[in-house]
């Protein structure tokens, strides 16, 4: 019983022209794991997810959304152009940078929320 991702894992799989082992290798899943989300239909976590995606060079965000994990979709097509462009550049920044840029996008969705707006009247 495959899930879309499953599917999804498998084709990248296939256009990168490696095997389980290899992605294993350079993810740092083990080949078991990935066994388990390509045939058997594992669902796995976000950071297993991303780390999967890293490794086949693909991006973070496509592959968390076609995991069922975000939902893009539901936004205008610039919006998601936009945002699968950031979440591109995110995956590039090291894991210090990646947090430095979280926090600061953090802060000014603090200030625009509407929660933020109904506190100013």
């Amino acid at each position: 019983m495959r899930t879309e991702f499953g599917d999804w894992l498998l084709e990248r799989m296939r256009v990168a022209t490696i095997g389980r082992n290899e992605l294993g290798r350079r993810s740092g899943i083990d080949a078991a794991t990935i066994t388990r989300i390509t045939r058997h239909g594992h669902i796995p976590t976000a950071a297993t997810i991303v780390a999967l995606a890293r490794a086949l060079n693909a991006d973070p965000g496509e592959a968390l959304e076609v995991a069922g994990l975000i939902r893009l979709s539901d936004l205008p097509a610039d919006v998601t152009l936009e945002l699968r462009g950031l979440s591109r550049r995110l995956w590039q920044l090291s894991a210090d940078q990646r947090r430095r840029v979280l926090a600061q996008w953090s802060l000014l969705l603090d200030l625009v929320s509407p929660a933020a707006d109904e506190g100013s009247r």
